[in-house]
């Protein structure tokens, strides 16, 4: 839906991205979410300071308009693992039910 809405009105861009992969064991996986909230809070510390910025609240326009509300969001999630094997083929469907010509 962000997708669609930056093509109808490239005026008011939203960014979406997702990057994913395979951690290979539960300590690989603590390892990894201790980065990934490090890092997050890092990142959105960062984005408080621009948003705390002067720059941002001094300009003409903002005072006409009236404050507009952003935001960002980190988002994190995991899968089970059996969702990550290979999926074993199905056997061919059989029709039990079978018309008489």
């Amino acid at each position: 839906s962000t997708m669609l809405l930056n093509m109808r009105n490239p005026e008011k861009f939203q960014f979406v991205s997702t990057v994913e992969g395979v951690v290979q064991s539960s300590a690989d996986l603590r390892i990894f979410r201790r980065e990934i909230s490090s890092r997050g809070s890092a990142f959105l510390a960062g984005i408080r300071e621009t948003l705390d910025n002067d720059a941002f609240r001094d300009d003409e326009t903002n005072r006409t308009r009236g404050p507009l509300k952003a935001g960002v969001t980190v988002y994190y999630h995991e899968e089970p693992r059996q969702s990550l094997s290979r999926r074993r083929p199905t056997k061919t469907r059989r029709n039990l039910r079978r018309i008489a010509d």
